[in-house]
């Protein structure tokens, strides 16, 4: 259990780049193909305030071409699942940048245990 919801999106992105995925919090830390993690839902589940939370993956592929970003993403999936446990559908998505590109992505979302800090 991760002390911290914090602690909780940091275990998996250091789960993914232990695996030589580019995973990362912060768009211009991907390498692409890669994963953007960003926070999902939070659930405080108990009086001692430990919870659980959403860590919500965009697998996103390098190249918008449709079937080489399929290539991308089927790699890029295969790697990831195992790291991580999906919990619930994949979902197609186009994750947008700063400089105002997108790509193509499927989201993913895996569920962690936190502890309060």
């Amino acid at each position: 259990m991760a002390a911290g919801i914090k602690s909780a999106i940091a275990d998996v992105v250091e789960q993914l780049v232990a695996a030589d995925i580019s995973a990362d919090v912060d768009p211009a830390g991907v390498n692409l193909p890669g994963v953007l993690v960003k926070l999902g839902t939070i659930r405080p589940e108990f009086l001692d305030g430990s919870g659980s939370v959403e860590v919500v993956l965009y697998l996103t592929a390098s190249n918008i071409e449709p079937l080489d970003a399929i290539d991308d993403l089927d790699g890029l999936l295969a790697q990831v699942v195992d790291v991580v446990d999906p919990d619930g559908d994949l979902v197609p998505v186009s994750v947008a940048f700063d400089n105002g590109s997108s790509l193509p992505a499927i989201q993913l979302t895996t569920i962690r245990n936190y502890s309060k800090d």
